[in-house]
Parts: C-alpha cells; sequence; structure tokens
C-alpha cells in the first residue's frame, strides 16, 4: 500500500513536465494564430491590388465618357428627357 501512495504523488519533475507542456501548447497556439493572420494579411493585400485595377479602369471608363460629348448628350437625353432649344419633344404611348 506504500508503494500506491508514491506512485500517486505528483513530484517536482512532474510539475516541470506539465509547465513545460503549457508553454509549448501556448507557443503553437500562438504560432497558428500568427499564420492565420499573415494569410489573412496577403490575401488583403492581394484584394487590395485588384481592386486598385478594377478602379483604374472604371476612372478611365469615367474620363472617356465625360470626354464623348455625344455620348454624354445621348445620356442626358435618354435618362434625363433633357432636350436642345428649339426642339419639341412627342411623346407616344405604346
Amino acid at each position: 500500500m506504500a508503494q500506491k501512495r508514491a506512485r500517486n504523488k505528483i513530484t517536482g519533475k512532474d510539475i516541470i513536465y506539465i509547465i513545460i507542456f503549457i508553454i509549448a501548447l501556448a507557443f503553437v497556439k500562438n504560432g497558428l494564430a500568427f499564420i492565420s493572420a499573415n494569410l489573412r494579411i496577403n490575401a488583403l493585400k492581394t484584394e487590395i491590388e485588384e481592386l486598385k485595377v478594377k478602379n483604374a479602369e472604371i476612372e478611365n471608363k469615367i474620363k472617356v465618357i465625360y470626354s464623348d460629348k455625344e455620348y454624354v448628350e445621348k445620356k442626358a437625353r435618354e435618362e434625363l428627357g433633357m432636350v436642345k432649344e428649339g426642339e419639341t419633344v412627342i411623346k407616344i404611348k405604346k
């Protein structure tokens, strides 16, 4: 019976192993969080670059549209119902 008690007793060496295990577990957890954060950062950087390219394309389209007087006039007539001086608008119901 004396041997059973000695087996169940936690020694200083056991405590050190437990502490080392807990510290190692914390390092692994933080390492995984760090890797995950870096992956997310890289994905966001890629998305930002793609959006910059798309934004530049849209800005170029806007410049082209506003420099094309015929296009602006066509849209003003179609979407805003604008007319030139002296023109008469006749609407036909379908």
